[in-house]
């Protein structure tokens, strides 16, 4: 009578993405830390974003709050997600992680976890170097392990 047939929902082609948003009175201090999984290289993306501007008071104001031009990204492969699990582990206290698009270090900052390092772009004859630090706080470094293993799981089809 009825026919079972699969539906392609627009929020089920999204890509998983972990955010935090850092917002200061003070611009230099404030960024947004996106970390984007794409399943279809098999990767994980960091990216972080510099706020723009003061804090906005409007909530329905729709000037951006960060800097999309600006901002920085780093793409880790598989084994460097696993490298980084590790150190999230506490199995290792620091990692270096190395590919053509980034030179970085991954370890326990206290309670939490940072990638401190030179993420590489641009086209071959003319590469730039770009320097960033990226932390998270305990409660988002909790998240962001749940995050990453998640993705390599997902990467190795395995189910969850």
């Amino acid at each position: 009578m009825f026919r079972r047939m699969p539906l392609a929902l627009a929020a089920a082609s999204a890509r998983p993405t972990f955010e935090v948003h850092r917002l200061m009175d003070n611009p230099e201090d404030g960024h947004l830390t996106r970390v984007t999984y794409i399943k279809e290289r098999a990767s994980v993306i960091v990216s972080r974003f510099p706020q723009l501007g003061p804090r906005k008071e409007d909530p329905s104001d729709d000037v951006p709050q960060f800097d999309v031009n600006r901002r920085m990204s780093a793409r880790f492969t598989v084994p460097e997600v696993a490298t980084m699990l590790a150190v999230l582990e506490s199995r290792v206290e620091k990692a270096a992680i190395a590919n053509p698009g980034v030179e970085a270090s991954a370890s326990r900052d206290g309670d939490g976890f940072a990638l401190d390092g030179v993420a590489i772009t641009g086209p071959r004859d003319d590469r730039k170097k770009q320097e960033f630090k990226v932390t998270f706080d305990k409660t988002r470094t909790t998240q962001l392990y749940h995050f990453l293993e998640a993705s390599l799981k997902d990467s190795l089809g395995f189910k969850h």
